[in-house]
């Protein structure tokens, strides 16, 4: 039984080690870089460039950062855009909610029409 309780600490362990990852690199960010994870950002959205590797490419040619700083800025870059996708997407589908109601209700009237007339 100590081997298995072993096991389920180190498993622990190992599963929070990518959250400690980046939270070490986005504390490092700004002292290796001088820009905020936050500048950094508004860097790539203002490049225009918006697939993952030419994010990174971009940040790693332009910038001088390794691919863990790169990486990193990419994929929060991506996910506060995707944030915003997910608003307009929930926006569409309330929408459109709505015009298929009236348009149920539309054809439930002309059935009743046809049926009574």
């Amino acid at each position: 039984m100590k081997n298995r309780s072993q096991f389920n600490s180190f498993k622990s362990t190992a599963l929070d080690k990518p959250l400690f990852m980046e939270d070490a690199l986005i504390k490092n960010l700004q002292e290796k870089t001088g820009k905020t994870l936050e500048e950094w950002i508004a860097i790539v959205k203002e490049s225009g460039t918006e697939k993952h590797k030419e994010i990174i490419e971009f940040l790693k040619t332009k910038h001088g950062l390794t691919f863990a700083f790169a990486n990193l800025i990419a994929l929060k870059a991506q996910s506060s855009d995707a944030d915003s996708k997910e608003k307009s997407a929930e926006q569409i589908k309330v929408q459109s909610k709505g015009k298929l109601k009236s348009e149920t209700g539309s054809f439930r009237q002309s059935i009743r029409q046809v049926k009574t007339g």
